[in-house]
């Protein structure tokens, strides 16, 4: 999963880097099984930028920004809460949990009714939950 993507990070990265890093044949072969050692990434995490905002013009752009769009699921960050049901919860909580030593990321988020806009109430669901809910909706 890659995050935060902004103009900053395209600087330094470079789109050579976000282009290869889907790209099997960039990674360093496992002599055992002779596969890549390293998995796919599929999922580009958005918050204020997409990819067509942080691809820097020039020559052959628009093939760049099709190369990317073909190697990554782009999804926004409150998209995929809403979609999800979950909600972080308030900034305060989070520091309260952090200096207590909370290691549980699940105990950052609540279930939200979006709908409703109204805490549903639920537990937290197992992230296999939330992990088969993504993969439904990237192949669907």
């Amino acid at each position: 999963m890659l995050e935060d993507l902004d103009h900053a990070t395209v600087d330094k990265l470079g789109i050579q880097f976000l282009k290869t890093i889907c790209d099997e044949s960039g990674f360093p072969m496992d002599q055992k099984y002779k596969t890549p050692q390293l998995a796919k990434t599929t999922c580009l995490v958005i918050g204020n930028f997409d990819i067509n905002s942080v691809v820097p013009e020039g020559k052959g752009v628009e093939e760049t920004k099709q190369a990317l769009h073909r190697r990554f699921m782009q999804v926004r960050i409150d998209q995929l809460l809403a979609y999800l049901e979950l909600k972080l919860i308030p900034g305060y909580e989070r520091k309260q949990l952090k200096k207590a030593g909370n290691t549980d990321p699940a105990a950052i988020f609540m279930t939200w009714d979006y709908l409703r806009d109204c805490p549903k109430g639920d537990d937290v669901k197992e992230p296999e939950y939330y992990q088969d809910k993504i993969i439904d909706h990237y192949y669907a």
